[in-house]
Parts: C-alpha cells; structure tokens; sequence
C-alpha cells in the first residue's frame, strides 16, 4: 500500500512539474506574441509618423516657394498660396491626431506654424528665413524619429534606407531653398551677385548630396538586386534637368529668364521625383514590418 501512494504521489507530482512547464511555455509564448504584438504597433505608428511629417515637410516647401514669389509681386501664386497654406493646417492637425512620439518638439512646430501662418506683414529676407528654421526643425524631428525606432537595423537589406533619411531628404530641402529664392528672382526679373552666390551654392549642395546618395543607392543594389529602387533613374534626369535649368536660366546673368510659375513647376518636379525615391523606401519598410 505504502508502495502504491508513493508511485501515486510521484505520478501526481510528474503531472503537476509537466502542468506548470506547459504553463510557463503556454506564458512564454503569449508573451513572445504580444512582445510581437507591440513591436508591430510601434512599428506602424512610427512608420505613420515618417509618412505625415515627409507630407508636411513638402507641403511646408511649397508654401515657402509660393510666399516668396507673391511677396517679390507675382501674384499668379496667390492662389496656390492659399491652397497650400490649407494643406499644411491639415498635414498638422493629423499628425496632432496621431499623437507624436516627441511631443514637445512637435508643439514647438505647430506654435512656430500658427505664429508663421498668422504673420502678414514678413518681408522676403525674414519669411524665407522664418520657413527655413521651421524646415530645419521639421527634418529634425524626422530623423530623429527615423533613428530612434531604428526600423532597419535588424535587415542588411534595407541598410539603405537610412541615407534616404540622411541624404536624399536634405537634398529634397535644398531644391526647395533654390525653388524658394529662384521663384523670387524670376518674380523679380532681377537678381544680385550676392543672390547668384547663394543660388550657386544650393546648385553644388543639390548635385553633391544627390550624387553621393545615388551612389549608395547604386552600391546597395548590387548587393541586393531585388531592393533596386525603381524611381532613382527617373529622380536622377530631374534633378540633373533642374541642375541645367539653374545654370542657364538663373546663373547665366543678372536678368533670369524664366518666369516665376515656370520655374516653380520644374523645381516642384524634380521635388516630387526626389521624394519619389523616399516613399518607395518607405514602402519597402513598410512590406517588411507588416509581412
């Protein structure tokens, strides 16, 4: 009998080592899924977060283009003006909605944009400026956010998005400075030696950040043919067209020949094919964390 309750007492303790194993594997594995769980939900919010700000960082350029032709007296521009600025209340009160992981640096952006937006009496030199600063802030936060989530670091193949961070949307800001001042010289019909130094200097700022970025684009593909970015040659004509542009319409002499709306629209382009790139990195991104 003393043989049976022991064999019974060892039985029941078998079972209950083998419940509590399956118990701890059983909260292992629910953990794991909702560590998982909470990784993807970071992951998307960041992922929004990146989308919304690169949004709001082109609307913000179009606004300092437009405001700077309709202040040198192209009011043509005026109306797209007031369209734009609308664009940009908007891409903020999302990205409000959203509630932003750096919060304080973001309020620092809204108030500067109501103050800005609110503010009729600028003159160029302080709206450029003004919409610089706000810029600068705006890529700031960007990055910041890109580098903290560090989306990329667990896949070599998307090591090249990063310099899409770093490079390309630098780049994307220095057409839209040379957008800005070339859309008031043209407004102007007239620029000065100290306006064709600073619009020279965007010009090799332009064809020095997209050229090195290209070729980190170029160099990853070869490693990794399936992640080609599929817009880089279409990115690479625009910006070598704008590239020309500047030169023979802006740099040649004092007197630019290219109308205001006209060169907006080919910056705007070569804008839009430089954020072409970006956003099919960021889709790339995106395909991964969603799979």
């Amino acid at each position: 009998m003393d043989l049976l309750s022991r064999l019974m007492s060892s039985v029941s303790m078998v079972a209950i080592v083998l419940a509590v194993v399956a118990g701890m594997a059983i909260l292992f594995l629910w953990l794991h899924q909702r560590q998982k769980q909470l990784q993807r939900i970071q992951s998307e919010q960041v992922l929004k977060e990146l989308r919304l700000l690169r949004q709001l960082i082109t609307a913000l350029q179009r606004h300092r283009g437009l405001s700077n032709g309709v202040l040198n007296g192209d009011d043509r521009l005026l109306a797209e003006l007031i369209k734009t600025r609308d664009l940009v209340s908007h891409h903020i009160q999302s990205m409000s909605s959203l509630h932003p992981s750096r919060i304080e640096a973001w309020e620092a952006l809204c108030d500067h944009w109501g103050r800005l937006r609110q503010n009729d009496g600028l003159t160029v030199d302080t709206n450029l400026a003004q919409h610089n600063i706000l810029i600068r802030n705006s890529l700031y936060l960007l990055e910041d956010v890109a580098v903290s989530a560090d989306l990329t670091h667990q896949y070599p193949n998307l090591q090249h998005v990063p310099a899409l961070w770093r490079h390309l949307v630098p780049a994307a800001e220095w057409t839209g400075q040379a957008r800005a001042l070339g859309t008031g010289l043209a407004a102007q019909g007239v620029s000065t030696p100290e306006q064709r130094v600073r619009m020279r200097y965007l010009y090799q700022k332009i064809a020095q950040t997209t050229q090195s970025t290209f070729q980190i684009l170029q160099a990853h593909t070869r490693q990794f043919p399936e992640m080609k970015l599929t817009t880089v040659d279409e990115c690479r004509a625009a910006v070598d067209a704008f590239l020309a542009c500047i030169q023979s319409d802006l740099l040649a002499g004092e007197e630019p020949t290219m109308a205001a709306p006209l060169f907006f629209e080919k910056a705007t382009y070569t804008i839009d094919r430089l954020f072409d790139v970006v956003d099919e990195g960021l889709s790339q991104l995106e395909q991964v964390h969603h799979s």
